[in-house]
């Protein structure tokens, strides 16, 4: 056997092993911010460091969501 033909059986060996790992399955944990509460707020400089904790918190598959004041929608 060609050192081709072997080259070639393991590429497509690994690319079939590769295309049968099942995908991560998402979580039901999550974290809800509420980085503005209307009185009390954290520095919008924050945000991003807050969420990123959260995120580091869960884990993969996890979310982690900024909730938003009904009396506050408009941008």
């Amino acid at each position: 056997m060609s050192k081709w033909l072997r080259f070639f059986l393991l590429l497509i060996g690994l690319l079939t092993w590769a295309s049968c790992q099942p995908a991560p399955q998402p979580t039901k944990v999550g974290v809800h911010l509420l980085l503005d509460d209307g009185r009390g707020a954290w520095p919008p400089q924050l945000w991003a460091a807050h969420l990123q904790a959260a995120q580091a918190h869960i884990g993969a598959g996890g979310y982690v969501t900024q909730l938003i004041r009904l009396d506050d929608l408009e941008p």
